[in-house]
């Protein structure tokens, strides 16, 4: 089964499809993204740098259950993708970066417009990376992408 045959067979069957890249170079981050949240709900696709596999999976499926009870994904800070409050903040990806982070997505949208946001978390301070002082692992590579 091809990568596209793949990608179409999981939204048709879950509502969404989850691309997982291991880094390449040295200082690159693991990342993950949505496809289908723009084709299924009308929703951007959602990104998330600098965690392991499963717990990549199990937050942007988190994403896709708000998508799918009709809660809008936009940019900015939100209390309700983690539980008990704990704030995540949901920004735009740089135009100038689809085309290196989210090409399966190209691929399969083909023509057809979407949007894209990059999820991210606080340290343990509540800054945001990109926020002077941010000490958190990881999400360097997510900072430039916003």
């Amino acid at each position: 089964m091809s990568a596209a045959t793949a990608t179409a067979a999981n939204i048709r069957s879950h509502g969404w499809h989850c691309v997982m890249v291991a880094p390449e170079a040295e200082g690159e981050e693991a990342f993950a993204y949505t496809i289908g949240l723009a084709e299924r709900f009308g929703q951007p696709e959602v990104l998330v740098f600098g965690l392991p596999e499963a717990s990549a999976h199990a937050l942007l499926a988190r994403c896709v259950a708000l998508a799918e009870a009709g809660q809008r994904l936009a940019a900015g800070e939100r209390g309700d993708l983690l539980g008990g409050g704990y704030r995540v903040r949901l920004a735009p990806l740089r135009a100038d970066r689809y085309g290196e982070y989210l090409g399966t997505a190209f691929r399969h949208y083909g023509e057809r417009p979407f949007q894209a946001l990059v999820l991210l978390w606080p340290d343990r301070e509540g800054r945001f990376p990109g926020e002077v002082g941010y000490a958190g692992a990881g999400q360097h590579e997510a900072a430039a992408a916003i």
